[in-house]
């Protein structure tokens, strides 16, 4: 009989056991979920966002500088995420590029 350890998400996250591969399917997952609620949603978002245009061109700078600044560190945690993922590979590791 196949004895699997138990998986909890106090032991996935507080005692290490969230290995590479759950990260990136977790990030997948989540990525997946917005995309799918995006795709749904977007006929309603698009014409509020029409609707709201003047208010945007209308923002303070300081809005539009901490948007941009999201956006910037939203890209440098990626890049950090998959250096990660790419030093802490090793030989037993099945899956390279």
């Amino acid at each position: 009989m196949l004895c699997l350890p138990k998986l909890t998400l106090h032991s996935l996250i507080v005692e290490g056991n969230m290995g590479r591969i759950t990260v990136f399917l977790s990030v997948w997952l989540v990525g997946y979920v917005l995309g799918f609620a995006g795709y749904l949603a977007y006929p309603t978002l698009s014409e509020m966002a029409i609707s709201s245009l003047p208010f945007f061109t209308s923002l303070d700078s300081r809005v539009i500088g901490a948007t941009i600044a999201g956006t910037i560190t939203s890209f440098l945690t990626l890049v950090v995420m998959i250096a990660w993922a790419r030093s802490s590979r090793t030989a037993a590791t099945p899956f390279t590029t």
